[in-house]
Order: structure tokens, then C-alpha cells, then sequence
């Protein structure tokens, strides 16, 4: 018998259905796999973002243990470059200039995979050449790889075209990566864009002016700047950021006729001259690597590179081509 307070079923109309207890729980468990799918979406973007690194990059590190690996030779007739984002417009140059002397060689510059990357894919028998912007270790040597330093490229201070200021000082670039918001002297606000822990240009900054390594750090830490993982994310910030500024290389910008700023550094314009001349201190050496010795065509490929022809072409890339030349007198 129904309890006398319960309504009585109306004939003619459709008895409600009893509630599905199913139905709450059913819902919290969409809810929970859109959060899933959302927080999932907001890490590969992340990862993008930050520039994801290529297996071979993440290889354990060599050991004087390490042994060469008996890797099938390469194509006689083809090669293939991979590293350094610093070497790579400059070694685009080279290779066409190579080219046109040989136009059947098959030759492949891949996208920058830093210099760690491009020793581990040489060692791995990925590519032919591998491509540095940092000397190589002891340990790598004894492993068998072997450098072939060509060119040597200023490392500067480029900043967007907004940016009013002309020059810096060392002291005043410490400031710039500083926990107090720096302006121009037009009064606009300073974006500072940072490179991965140990990034090449930043690094020939760094040993070179106090306490510089030190900010750099903290900034990592504190989290003040966004983090740019290759030469290429560096460079299109540069460009499209107003008021950017940061650590960048004088080939990349000259190559590719780049509308960037490049400030004076102490009073020193970043040029050929004063690299040479000793006059502007911050620079670094970019080499090609094999492992072991170089094939036959990379032989002749490394040969090219010091004709008169191809250093021509790395100077007016902006870079001195190595070995040095004797430093002249007057030009700058």
C-alpha cells in the first residue's frame, strides 16, 4: 500500500521513470577525462614550445670505456650534416659552394640538434658530419671523434629593432637577466629571452663576465624569462618581439640579412676586425666532426673548405675563417 502522502498515479498520464543512480557517476568520469585530455594538450604545447630533443640526444653520455662501433660506411657519393643551429648558415653556404663544383653529390643539412646531438648521431652512424660550436671533451676524443675547426663567429647582444639603446655593458648585462624589471632609455620594458642551460653563445658570454652565469641561474630558477631552445626560436623571438633582447651570433644574422640590432658591447662594435684583432673578446670556434677518419668525400668536401674560395665566402658570411690570416692593419 502507497503511504498516504504519496500522490496517486494519474490515469492517462506516463509513470515517472525512478532516477538512475548510474547517471552522476557517469558524467564525473567525463568530466574527469576531458580534465585528462585538457592537461594532456597543455603539455605538448608545452613541449613544443620548449623544443622537444631527438632520442639520440638523451644517449648515455661517452665514457673512455666507449669503443668504436662498426658502422656501415656511408654512400660514396653523398653527405649529411647535423648539430649546432650556430654552424648551420654558414655550413648551408659552404655546401652550396661545394655543390657547384659537384653537382651529382648528394648533401642533406639537417635542422639543428645542438652540438651534443650532432657527435651522438655522428658516433651513431646517423649522418656523415656532425656539427659543433664548442670544443670537443677529452672523453669524446678518446672515443674517437675527431674536430675540424673552419670558422670563428662574434657572439652578440642582438636586440628587436623597437629597442632605442645602442650600446651595453657587461655590467649592465648581468642587470638585464636581473629579478628587477629593466628599461631602454625610452622607458619601455626590457624582454629578455634566455637560452637551455648550457647554450654555446651564452656560455662564451659567461666565462667571460661576472656574475653573469650566476643570474642566468637564478633566472632559471625563479623562472623571470622565457627559455628558447634553438637558434631558430631564438631568432624569430628576436624579430618579433618588441623590446626583446639576447644572446645571439653575428653569421646568423649577416647570412640571412637579418633586421636585428646588434649592440656594442663596452664600447666595442662586434665586427671581423675587432674579433680578429682581439679587440672584441667574445667568440667561439665552429667545427666539423667524424668519427674517426673523414670518408673520401668528406675529405674533399673538408679540403674545399680551405680554398680560397670557400674562405672568401665564410668572411662574408661574417665569420673568420680558420686557420686565421695574419690581421691587417686599419680595416675594420
Amino acid at each position: 500500500m502507497a503511504p498516504k502522502d504519496a500522490p496517486a498515479d494519474v490515469p492517462g498520464e506516463p509513470t515517472a521513470a525512478p532516477l538512475n543512480r548510474g547517471v552522476p557517476l557517469l558524467w564525473a568520469l567525463v568530466a574527469v577525462a576531458l580534465a585528462s585530455l585538457i592537461a594532456a594538450g597543455t603539455l605538448v604545447l608545452l613541449r613544443a614550445e620548449r623544443g622537444p630533443r631527438p632520442p639520440f640526444v638523451a644517449a648515455p653520455t661517452l665514457t673512455s670505456s666507449s669503443r668504436l662501433r662498426i658502422i656501415p660506411p656511408a654512400p660514396e657519393d653523398s653527405m649529411s650534416f647535423a648539430g649546432s643551429g650556430s654552424n648551420l648558415p654558414l655550413t648551408h653556404v659552404l655546401v652550396e659552394g661545394f655543390r657547384a663544383r659537384s653537382p651529382h653529390t648528394r648533401m642533406i643539412v639537417h635542422e639543428s640538434i645542438g652540438s651534443s646531438g650532432g657527435i651522438r648521431a655522428v658516433r651513431d652512424g646517423a649522418i656523415n658530419v656532425g656539427l659543433i660550436s664548442r670544443p670537443l671533451s677529452e672523453e669524446e676524443r678518446r672515443a674517437g671523434l675527431v674536430a675540424f675547426p673552419y670558422a670563428r663567429v662574434a657572439v652578440v647582444v642582438a636586440a628587436n629593432q623597437s629597442v632605442p639603446d645602442s650600446c651595453t655593458t657587461r655590467e649592465r648585462l648581468v642587470h638585464l637577466f636581473g629579478p628587477r624589471k629593466a628599461r631602454w632609455i625610452d622607458g619601455k620594458r626590457v624582454v629578455m629571452l634566455q637560452r637551455e642551460r648550457g647554450d654555446s653563445s651564452f656560455t662564451t658570454f659567461a666565462n667571460l663576465v661576472p656574475g653573469l652565469a650566476e643570474e642566468n641561474e637564478a633566472s632559471y630558477r625563479d623562472e623571470r624569462w622565457r627559455v628558447l631552445y634553438s637558434d631558430r626560436a631564438m631568432q624569430e623571438a628576436l624579430l618579433s618581439t618588441e623590446g626583446a633582447v639576447g644572446i645571439f651570433d653575428l653569421g646568423a644574422i649577416v647570412v640571412q640579412r637579418l633586421p636585428l640590432k646588434v649592440l656594442c658591447v663596452n664600447g666595442v662594435v662586434p665586427s671581423l676586425w675587432a674579433v680578429r684583432t682581439g679587440r672584441y673578446p667574445f667568440w667561439k670556434d665552429l667545427s666539423f666532426v667524424t668519427y674517426g677518419p673523414p670518408s673520401r668525400l668528406v675529405e674533399e668536401f673538408l679540403r674545399y673548405v680551405r680554398t680560397d674560395e670557400a674562405r672568401a665566402l665564410t668572411e662574408s658570411s661574417g665569420q673568420l675563417a680558420l686557420p686565421l690570416a695574419p690581421a691587417k692593419d686599419g680595416g675594420r
